[in-house]
C-alpha cells in the first residue's frame, strides 16, 4: 500500500475531550485533549491498527497523510470518552467491496478482542491508580452487552448467551451483526424506528463498534503489561 495514503479524518470537539476519527477505518479513533494531541495519538496508534488488520489480511500503512475533512461538535458523550459525532460520509451507501472492506476490519477487531481475552487467561490486569478498572470477564461482557444495544441502534434486536465460551460469543457475534448489516444495506431494515427516531447508518454502526471492540482490546493488552 502508498505510505502516503490520505486518511480521512474527522475531527470532534467536546468540552474536555477531542476525537481524531479515520472516518474509512473502522476502529481507528484517539482522543486528547486538543485536536494536535488526538491527531498525534491518533497516527501514534497505526502499527497496533495495523496488526489488527492484518488478521483478516486487510492492509494499513505505518504512516499516512492526515485530512480533515470535518469537524463536529462533540457530545457528552465525547468528554466521558466515546467518539459520537456521525459523518457526513456516514449518508453514502455501504455495498460491495466496500461493505466487505469494512465488515472485514470489524472482524479482525473481534478477533483481536478474543486473542486479548485467551492471552489475558490467568493473569492479574493492572489496576487504575485509583484501585479501578474491570477484571477480564467484565470487559469482555461488557464489550458484548454493548454491541447488542449497538445493533438495536439499526433495528436489529438480539442476544447471545453469555455463558458461552468466549470463542463462540464471538463467533456469533459476527454472524448475527453480518446478518444486521445486510438486511440494513439492503433496505429490509428501515432508516427509523416505529416511533420515529433515526437509526444509525450502516457506516457509523461499524466504526462505533470496531472502536469500541478494538478500544477494549489494546486496554486489556496494556494492562496486562
Amino acid at each position: 500500500m502508498d505510505p502516503a495514503l490520505e486518511i480521512n479524518v474527522l475531527v470532534e470537539t467536546g468540552n474536555k475531550r477531542v476525537f481524531a476519527v479515520a472516518v474509512d477505518w473502522p476502529g481507528l479513533a484517539r482522543s486528547g485533549r486538543d485536536e494536535a494531541i488526538a491527531i498525534q495519538h491518533l497516527t501514534s496508534y497505526a502499527q497496533r491498527y495495523q496488526s489488527a488488520l492484518r488478521l483478516k489480511q486487510v492492509d494499513f500503512p505505518l504512516s499516512f497523510i492526515v485530512n480533515i475533512t470535518e469537524r463536529k461538535p462533540g457530545t457528552s458523550t465525547t468528554d466521558y470518552g466515546a467518539p459520537d459525532a456521525q459523518s457526513d460520509q456516514d449518508n453514502n451507501p455501504l455495498v460491495g467491496k466496500e461493505f466487505e472492506r469494512q465488515f472485514a476490519i470489524l472482524e479482525a477487531c473481534w478477533m483481536s478482542l478474543l486473542i486479548a481475552v485467551q492471552s489475558g487467561v490467568g493473569k492479574e490486569l493492572h489496576k487504575g491508580p485509583r484501585g479501578g478498572g474491570r477484571d477480564l470477564e467484565k470487559i469482555f461482557l461488557h464489550v458484548v452487552e454493548a454491541h447488542a444495544a449497538y445493533l438495536q441502534h439499526i433495528g436489529f434486536k438480539t442476544t447471545v448467551d453469555d455463558k458461552l465460551p468466549p470463542d463462540q460469543i464471538v463467533e456469533k457475534n459476527i454472524d448475527l451483526t453480518h446478518q444486521a448489516l445486510l438486511a440494513v444495506t439492503s433496505g429490509k431494515l428501515p432508516p427509523t424506528g416505529p416511533r420515529g427516531g433515526v437509526r444509525w447508518k450502516a457506516r457509523y454502526f461499524i466504526r462505533r463498534s470496531a472502536w469500541h471492540i478494538l478500544d477494549h482490546a489494546w486496554e486489556i493488552e496494556d494492562r496486562m503489561l
